[in-house]
């Protein structure tokens, strides 16, 4: 009998959080490590499975949708590092924006600009850039530093503003899996040690004020 991380399901309908699009791939994967996804590749290659990757599902699109492998990204939301003093944290793209705040916030950190729903995945939203209001307030997107993305060959590509590297080792053998194919995310600190008007946590979570280092 497999490990819970090594769990998927053949067959099984998948739907989006509002209920309007759905899709039954060959099978759903829900990994939850770097090794975990790419082995799910590696399968659906063999297999010759097209595959798509689900955060929280989210979108009101079909884009998510697969006939072939479904990765849902919901056991991959782990916080791997909070670095108060950098204002930097490293999480999973699975985590809720809901869960990370929750994280940062016992840190005395928040994500500068939210729009007014929390429960997509930091993935998701780095790649449709959500945003709440503002016009000197950045969206999510643009306050990501780095970010590990696995490719369709198994290997990953680091991809920051200080470099743009390809580790084309096996990510088995745990050298490209260090950080769990994380985001890298510029915390803002709460509004009195960021010297913000209107301080307190509600300002934060109205995403209110800018940040400044």
């Amino acid at each position: 009998m497999g490990e819970p991380s090594d769990r998927d399901t053949v067959g099984r309908e998948w739907n989006n959080w509002a209920g309007d699009e759905g899709c039954r791939p060959q099978a759903i994967v829900r990994p939850a490590s770097i090794e975990q996804i790419a082995d799910a590749i590696g399968r659906a290659a063999s297999e010759d499975w097209r595959v798509r990757v689900a955060g929280a599902g989210h979108s009101f699109s079909d884009i998510a949708c697969s006939d072939g492998m479904l990765v849902s990204l919901e056991r991959f939301g782990a916080v791997l590092d909070i670095d108060r003093d950098s204002g930097l944290a490293r999480v999973q793209g699975g985590i809720t924006i809901a869960a990370l705040n929750a994280r940062l916030a016992e840190h005395g950190l928040a994500l500068e600009n939210l729009g007014d729903i929390d429960v997509q995945s930091i993935a998701g939203a780095i790649s449709t850039a959500t945003h709440g209001t503002g016009a000197a307030l950045r969206n999510i997107p643009s306050q990501v530093q780095e970010l590990k993305l696995m490719l369709a060959d198994g290997s990953t590509l680091v991809c920051s503003d200080r470099r743009d590297k390809r580790d084309r080792s096996d990510a088995s053998s745990g050298e490209s899996a260090d950080d769990g194919g994380s985001e890298l995310l510029r915390a803002a600190r709460r509004a009195r040690r960021a010297g913000c008007r209107g301080g307190g946590d509600a300002a934060l979570r109205a995403g209110v004020h800018p940040a400044r280092d």
